[in-house]
């Protein structure tokens, strides 16, 4: 008997641990790879299976769902996954290319749901949309505590390859546009741009900011921002490395129109799906030119800049510990649902792990070690997923 959970791919699992996103009377929980989210509890039994080198995520208190997978519990407990991201000897040609692209965009850090994808429309107007939980009367308050290796190389979320910054820190910050975590990824909505054209020919994106946006330091988020931002990204200054500028190779010119709108230029169309899917990736949150400008467009040794973003750092202690709080001037007014999040520094597959887990010290954790997952398998209160 097959079991439906909900799939939550790299973009969409875990919202809940940047806009506090959570099903009714559920904790939401922050996944690390690339400002993602999974949704908790749906009020059924169920599992989170995560797609990335068979790393396990536990997850106390709470049942968690993947749009779009399903499961089935065999004798002996094993549990086996179906679905986009399973290897099937049985596959087409046309899933195989599916599948095949979507591992390609993540490479670059695009959503694996890129192939997948919504039609993206040329004219928005989302001036009135908010993002909020799907369930109505969700429950507000709680920290979550989460498990994860707080050694990142640096700390300029543009220029990393590694999920040790961004599983951390892209809870302060935020994006131009995005991908609805409501859905599986598979549609772009508004973030800090609630509205955009795209021209005709495909080579002029225009997009409109939300206004009365502040940063963490109070300081007004306009065009000049998301322009800084894009121009670092697009065409990296010397000595500044950042894997996803060929996302952007196309762009040739970067405008701010006014105090709330911004304009990139293309030399040449590329799809509509793919250019918003870069725009949309997590790793492109958006910056204050001022930190740019003051860091010498380097923020590798910054450990904490302003950013949009529904959580503020409070405190970090070196392979410790980092204390995130409610941005209480947050504009998606409601969110986040939590009152913070707490990162526990444990080093992947060790006994302190799984002790962490077992204990309740921590409520999350993953890449963890097979004898903590047999044990959290027979722990009432904790899921399990491989």
């Amino acid at each position: 008997m097959f079991e439906e959970v909900i799939l939550a791919s790299r973009r969409a699992i875990g919202e809940c641990r940047l806009k506090g996103l959570r099903p009714q009377g559920a904790l939401g929980v922050y996944d690390m790879v690339g400002k993602d989210t999974f949704w908790l509890d749906k009020g059924r039994p169920g599992r989170h299976f995560s797609s990335d080198r068979g790393w396990v995520i536990f997850c106390r208190g709470a049942r968690q769902f993947d749009r779009g997978v399903q499961t089935r519990t065999e004798p002996m407990g094993r549990n086996v996954m179906t679905g986009p991201y399973s290897v099937s000897p049985w596959r087409s040609r046309r899933e195989f290319l599916k599948s095949s692209v979507a591992m390609a965009a993540s490479a670059y850090g695009l959503s694996p749901s890129f192939a997948m994808a919504a039609p993206v429309p040329e004219k928005f107007d989302g001036s009135a949309f908010k993002l909020k939980a799907p369930e109505p009367n969700a429950k507000s308050g709680g920290v979550l505590r989460h498990g994860m290796p707080l050694r990142a190389p640096h700390f300029d979320i543009h220029q990393a390859g590694t999920i040790f910054i961004l599983g951390a820190a892209a809870c302060m910050l935020d994006n131009l546009i995005r991908h609805d975590p409501n859905d599986g990824a598979k549609t772009i909505i508004p973030d800090l741009a609630h509205s955009w054209e795209i021209a005709p020919d495909g080579q002029t994106y225009t997009f409109h900011l939300r206004q009365g946006v502040q940063f963490h330091d109070g300081a007004e988020l306009t065009s000049e921002d998301v322009k800084a931002t894009y121009d670092r990204i697009a065409k990296p200054p010397t000595g500044i490395s950042i894997p996803r500028s060929v996302l952007f190779k196309a762009v040739n010119e970067i405008n701010a129109r006014d105090k709330y709108t911004v304009e990139f230029k293309l030399s040449e169309p590329r799809p509509v799906s793919f250019m918003m899917s870069a725009f949309a990736s997590g790793w492109n949150v958006i910056v204050r030119k001022k930190t740019l400008e003051d860091n010498n467009y380097n923020l590798r040794k910054v450990v904490t800049y302003p950013g949009t973003g529904p959580f503020r750092s409070v405190r970090r202690v070196e392979n410790e510990l980092w204390v995130m709080e409610r941005n209480p001037n947050y504009w998606n007014k409601g969110l986040p649902y939590l009152d913070g999040i707490e990162f526990y520094h444990v080093l992947p597959f060790s006994p302190e792990m799984g002790s962490a887990i077992l204990s309740g010290r921590v409520d999350y954790v993953r890449i963890t070690d097979p004898v903590t997952m047999r044990k959290a398998q027979s722990t009432p209160g904790l899921s399990t997923a491989n």
